[in-house]
C-alpha cells in the first residue's frame, strides 16, 4: 500500500553542471503533472514525465528543477557591426560637440554585435538528467511507502473491528428470528380469533410476507462478508491501484450495512451496526490518501 503524498529530492554536481531536482505530490483522483524548470530544459519534459509516471499512478505530482550550466558559452564578435556602431556613435558625438570617450559597453550592447551560443545538451546530458530525476522519484516513493504502511495499520485495525461486528450480527440472527416468529405467531393467532374471510386472509398473508421480508438479512450478511474477504485480500496484495479498488469495496460495504440497518432492528446489534458504519466512513475518508 502506498500513499499519494510524498517528497523526494536528488542532486548532481560535476565540472559542467549543477542539477537539483525535487518532487512532491498530494492527493488527486488521477495522475496530474506539473514541471517547473529553466526554459532550456523544457524540451526534456516528456522524458522526465515518463520516468515519474512509472512510479506514480495517481496523485498531483509537482517536479521542480534548479539548474546551473557551468560550461563557457561560445561568444562571437561581429567586427563589422562593432566598427559601424562605433563610427556612428563617434559621428553623433561630433554633431552635438560631445568630447567624452566612446563607451565600449554601449557599443557592444547593440543588437547582434556580440552573440553567444550555449553548448548543446546531448544524450549524455539527458542520461544524467533522467537518472537524477529517477533518484528523486525513488526517494519520493520510499516516503510514500512508509506513509502507506502507517495507513495499512489503520485499515488492518478497522478490518478486524468490522469483521468482529459482522460476526456478532450474524450470530444474533437466529435468536432474533425466533422472537420475530413468536411476535408474528401472536399476531396471526389474534387474527384467527375472527372468522376467516377474504379480507382477513389477505391480512394474514401480508403479515407473513412482512415477517419473511423484514427479518431476512442472510443475503446482506453473505455479501458484506464477501466484501470483507476482498478487503483483506487487497490489504495484503501487491498494492497496485489499491486505492481505487478499496474505495469501491467500501462503497459496497456501506450499501449493505445501510440495508441491514433498515431491516434489522435487533437492539443488541444496534451498537455493532453503528460501529461498522463509523469504521467504513473512516476508511472511505482515509482511502482518499491511498494510491
Amino acid at each position: 500500500m502506498k500513499s499519494m503524498t510524498g517528497f523526494g529530492n536528488a542532486e548532481l554536481h560535476n565540472d559542467d553542471f549543477d542539477i537539483e531536482i525535487e518532487i512532491k505530490s498530494v492527493n488527486s483522483k488521477y495522475f496530474d503533472w506539473k514541471m517547473s524548470s529553466p526554459r532550456e530544459l523544457l524540451v526534456f519534459e516528456n522524458q522526465i514525465k515518463e520516468i515519474v509516471a512509472k512510479y506514480i499512478r495517481r496523485g498531483k505530482a509537482d517536479l521542480r528543477i534548479n539548474f546551473y550550466d557551468k560550461r563557457v558559452p561560445d561568444y562571437q564578435l561581429d567586427e563589422n557591426k562593432l566598427k559601424a556602431f562605433a563610427e556612428l556613435l563617434k559621428h553623433a558625438k561630433e554633431i552635438i560637440g560631445d568630447e567624452t570617450p566612446l563607451d565600449l559597453e554601449t557599443i557592444i550592447s547593440q543588437p547582434n554585435v556580440l552573440t553567444f551560443h550555449s553548448p548543446a545538451y546531448d544524450e549524455d546530458f539527458l542520461q544524467i538528467l533522467l537518472e537524477t530525476a529517477e533518484q528523486a522519484v525513488k526517494k519520493h516513493q520510499l516516503m510514500a511507502m512508509q506513509e502507506g504502511e502507517k495507513m495499512k495499520e489503520f485499515f488492518d485495525e478497522s478490518f478486524l473491528k468490522i469483521k468482529e461486528s459482522v460476526l456478532f450480527i450474524e450470530r444474533s440472527v437466529p435468536e432474533f428470528q425466533t422472537k420475530c416468529f413468536e411476535n408474528a405467531k401472536d399476531n396471526i393467532e389474534q387474527l384467527l380469533k375472527e372468522s376467516l374471510n377474504e379480507d382477513l386472509e389477505k391480512r394474514l398473508m401480508l403479515e407473513l410476507a412482512l415477517y419473511f421480508d423484514k427479518n431476512d438479512i442472510t443475503e446482506e450478511i453473505i455479501r458484506i462478508k464477501s466484501h470483507l474477504d476482498k478487503f483483506e485480500e487487497r490489504l495484503n496484495g501487491d498494492g497496485i491501484d489499491a486505492g481505487k479498488s478499496l474505495n469501491f469495496i467500501f462503497q459496497e460495504m456501506q450499501r449493505e450495512i445501510n440495508t441491514i440497518s433498515a431491516k434489522y432492528n435487533e437492539t443488541t446489534a444496534f451498537e455493532h451496526i453503528l460501529r461498522i458504519k463509523e469504521e467504513i466512513e473512516k476508511c472511505r475518508e482515509q482511502i482518499q490518501n491511498v494510491e
